[in-house]
């Protein structure tokens, strides 16, 4: 295996060359990656400053600058990722179904975007177009046009210190590009200790499958488009993205162009939920719930914390949201081992830091879980909002 720069693999039209990013001293577990992808003759891209405070930008972009000659697209792995089984073959694809577009192929389960992950694997889409927040950068395919230019607005435009996946964002909303996500995420983050100081949340796939079938992506379909709200958990609490465009709906708009971001309760109209019958459902599953049962959850977890749990299950059946997820859904439907994972992962990643990843992974998940599934089946019974979000 060569380490002095990637090569590329031929599929189709799509000739695709990869490299793997590393600080001296976590590169063994860059070489799993590179054995595993040795038919792309990978390249292994090390921090140009190991020893200066850690930045994550001045050796990424030495790995997109790295993109083979005769590539028709790039691939760069941080190398604290593991990749799902078939890896290999579902990049071909993926990069085939939209060659266009830069791909993410790992999104955060504490992150706004995977409650578009959730959506989406809830559904039965196959790709979404990413919220408006930091752009996943673990895992991320573009094609050579939105390479070259990514080196040169990283050497003009952003200071060495930037974290890359800020810096990816600022570039994709500079260009107008549509950065999209797989359904599901193609590799996991490894539980190793960071380099640069982000061990205080689990940052695990948002949908990670056990076993995807080959040729997933070849009945792509369209993706998740132009969504205008997006409701989402995280720290314990709901959140809504609206899009607020003031041109009109069928003006193009940059990806970061007509956002806000606010708090759920206030705003459930906007996806057509009332929210005082919902607080309603939500009473009525606790009273049916014994007396100790119920001030243990109290004791265990704040009671807003409780509520937001319930609340994003909820939303993963109702509300106006999901008819656009609904849209670009294949007609096979919804994988269910998919399902099982996304709501794992709504626990796991949305409560952090009101429940911490070793709560919800033991004891206390077997209380927490029936609560989650009390709320997706009390959004089932929801009658499906109107087409201006307003039930």
């Amino acid at each position: 295996m060569k380490q002095n720069g990637p090569d590329q693999h031929q599929a189709g039209q799509v000739i695709i060359s990869v490299a793997v990013t590393a600080h001296p001293v976590r590169e063994r577990l860059a070489l799993d990656i590179l054995t595993d992808l040795r038919e792309f003759d990978p390249c292994l891209i090390r921090d140009p400053s190991p020893w200066d405070p850690p930045a994550t930008l001045r050796t990424t972009a030495r790995a997109w600058a790295a993109i083979a000659p005769g590539a028709t697209h790039h691939l760069v792995l941080q190398e604290d990722i593991a990749l799902i089984d078939g890896f290999a073959s579902h990049l071909r694809d993926a990069v085939a179904a939209h060659p266009n577009h830069p791909i993410a192929l790992f999104t955060d389960g504490t992150s706004r975007n995977s409650s578009v992950i959730r959506y989406a694997a809830l559904t039965g889409a196959r790709w979404a177009e990413a919220a408006p927040q930091y752009t996943p950068c673990q895992a991320l395919v573009m094609p050579r046009t939105l390479v070259e230019g990514f080196v040169r607005f990283a050497r003009v435009h952003c200071n060495p210190a930037q974290p890359d996946d800020e810096a990816m964002r600022a570039y994709l909303a500079y260009e107008g590009a549509e950065l999209l996500l797989t359904v599901p995420n193609l590799v996991q983050h490894l539980p190793v200790r960071s380099l640069v100081g982000n061990d205080g949340a689990p940052r695990s796939a948002a949908c990670l499958p056990k076993d995807l079938p080959s040729g997933w992506f070849l009945s792509h379909g369209a993706p998740v488009a132009r969504y205008p709200q997006l409701p989402f958990l995280t720290e314990g609490s709901v959140g809504i993205c609206l899009r607020r465009d003031p041109r009109g709906p069928n003006t193009p708009i940059l990806p970061e162009q007509g956002w806000t971001i606010e708090e759920f309760e206030p705003n459930a109209h906007e996806v057509g939920i009332n929210i005082d019958e919902a607080v309603t459902e939500y009473n009525a599953y606790l009273a049916n719930q014994p007396t100790a049962a119920v001030r243990a959850l109290f004791e265990d977890v704040p009671p807003r914390t409780l509520w937001s749990l319930w609340i994003a299950g909820y939303l993963c059946t109702a509300g106006s949201h999901l008819k656009y997820f609904r849209r670009a859904a294949l007609p096979e439907g919804p994988d269910d081992t998919l399902i099982r994972e996304s709501m794992r992962s709504l626990a796991l990643g949305g409560l952090h830091p009101q429940v911490k990843l070793q709560d919800t992974s033991g004891h206390l998940w077997s209380r927490l879980g029936p609560v989650l599934s009390s709320g997706v089946e009390r959004g089932r019974g929801v009658d499906e909002p109107s087409e201006n979000g307003h039930g």
